[in-house]
């Protein structure tokens, strides 16, 4: 087709920057100018004034990610997180803490997703519940009273270790304090 066309300038639109400059190479076997072909990127401009081409100013330019119900309003930061729990799992710990005394009321809920299946790690799960009453019960007194962001950090810090060690595996652990 570009032997047939017999283009001045030439620029590849279609494919991945491999399949581009695969696509400029062939143009170039067949009689296009170097100089006059254009493998652009996001953000590269091409200015065409009567008849002649050339690169422009680069603006700025990268990918834009669509989530459903909004474009471009998602952060590195939560497609760093959904890559870790997707590649890692999710493990929230759910602590029912009496108001006023700040003591645990019962054992700790733990819900696993991607990380293991609670029902055949009924083990883990028996050892994990100890080591959060033991961090919590080391961490609920530092700080101001009813300020459960230090525990909070603790019990992520802390069991974040633990399970590593036990599975060598680190999920997104997520703790949970509610007052009852």
């Amino acid at each position: 087709m570009i032997s047939l066309i017999k283009p001045k300038y030439f620029m590849p639109i279609h494919g991945d920057y491999r399949f581009l400059k695969a696509h400029a190479a062939l143009a170039v076997k067949s009689g296009v100018l170097p100089a006059n072909i254009f493998v652009a990127e996001n953000g590269s401009v091409i200015e065409i004034d009567q008849g002649v081409a050339k690169w422009g100013e680069r603006v700025p330019g990268g990918a834009v990610f669509i989530d459903g119900l909004g474009v471009g309003d998602i952060g590195q930061i939560v497609l760093r997180d959904r890559q870790a729990m997707a590649q890692e799992g999710i493990f929230v710990v759910i602590l029912r803490v009496e108001r006023g005394s700040g003591q645990l009321v019962g054992n700790p809920d733990i819900i696993s997703r991607g990380f293991v299946y609670v029902r055949a790690a009924e083990e883990l799960m028996a050892k994990a519940r100890q080591e959060i009453k033991t961090i919590f019960t080391r961490h609920a007194g530092k700080g101001k009273v009813m300020d459960w962001e230090f525990p909070k950090r603790a019990i992520r810090d802390d069991l974040n270790e633990f399970l590593y060690e036990y599975t060598q595996r680190q999920p997104m652990v997520i703790p949970v304090i509610i007052e009852v």
